[in-house]
């Protein structure tokens, strides 16, 4: 049936996809047809969509459909991280927590461990998997005050709505 549905879709529109909201757009994933469904996650991604952003950070960082790409996956983890829309906390936290992973291993950006531990202390905020274990990590590579300057960086950067956030 999911073939089916890929199928119509394709021959209505040809190349040309149209996403209507992130369902649709993971219903095709879930088939299989990744290259259609990265077209509908990025369509959605541009209009601001949360869970788009995420899944297309998650892809690119893992090679899922897509060549693996970490300066891609950081630039869909850093939109999904400061994206404002009422989506899912748990798409947010793991975009902060993978643009925290991003600058303490360099993937996509250059290694910048205060910066690592500013985007984990937010992640974490948001209850983000395993945040915690690597901000005790990253702790060990920073000073004292280079933490506690983290973490204002990451109050301001809150406070300021994601406007100010360091980078």
């Amino acid at each position: 049936m999911k073939k089916l549905l890929v199928c119509i879709l394709f021959v209505l529109y040809g190349t040309q996809v149209f996403a209507q909201d992130f369902n649709d757009a993971l219903t095709i994933y879930k088939t299989g047809e990744k290259t259609i469904a990265i077209k509908m996650f990025k369509q959605l991604s541009d209009k601001g969509d949360l869970e788009a952003q995420d899944m297309l950070s998650s892809m690119y960082m893992h090679g899922d459909g897509v060549k693996k790409d970490n300066a891609k996956a950081y630039k869909y983890a850093r939109l999904a991280a400061v994206n404002q829309s009422l989506g899912s906390i748990h798409s947010k936290a793991r975009g902060q927590y993978t643009v925290g992973y991003s600058y303490a291993f360099g993937h996509g950006v250059k290694i910048d461990y205060s910066l690592a531990y500013m985007w984990m202390a937010i992640a974490k905020s948001n209850d983000a998997w395993n945040a915690d274990s690597v901000l005790v990590w990253l702790g060990h590579s920073l000073t004292q005050k280079q933490r506690n300057d983290a973490i204002k960086m990451a109050n301001k950067c809150i406070s300021s709505n994601f406007q100010k956030c360091g980078y």
